[in-house]
């Protein structure tokens, strides 16, 4: 998964620039921006086991780390899913999952150039979740006096 960030990253496709790599039990991966969308392209046994027999996927958040409705995201890559049926996973409360499919008996070079495509035709599909997002991060509201302060 390490040579397919730093290929897509190399080619312009994603950016890593103040990411980091996280984990937890079942999974591990790496956060970037698709297209200045906020994603996580990760290994998961979960969902390994439980939604496709594929290790490898890409959960798109939405203009926003936190905060933005999975079913907004979902329409935005609708038409994704349409042109691509099995690779869209979604639910109500999960942001979307795309599952990266990763070819059997291949080289590692192949199999590095088949995800670093597959990654390359999204990120057309979430361009306008990028237009969406804010300029900059909102500023806090400033605390309002009460009558009994």
């Amino acid at each position: 998964m390490l040579t397919c960030t730093r290929k897509l990253t190399a080619d312009g496709v994603i950016s890593q620039k103040g990411m980091r790599a996280s984990g937890a039990n079942g999974w591990y991966g790496r956060y970037a921006l698709l297209n200045g969308v906020p994603s996580l392209i990760h290994v998961s046994t979960y969902k390994w086991t439980r939604l496709a027999p594929n290790p490898l996927w890409i959960t798109i958040f939405g203009p926003s780390w936190r905060n933005t409705d999975p079913a907004s995201v979902s329409k935005v890559l609708a038409a994704y899913g349409v042109e691509n049926p099995g690779l869209l996973h979604h639910d109500a409360t999960v942001s979307p999952t795309v599952l990266l499919r990763v070819p059997t008996g291949a080289e590692r070079h192949e199999v590095v150039a088949a995800v670093a495509d597959q990654v390359r035709h999204l990120a057309p599909s979430v361009a306008g979740l990028a237009s969406t997002a804010p300029a900059k991060p909102a500023a806090p509201e400033p605390e309002t006096e009460t009558a009994e302060s």
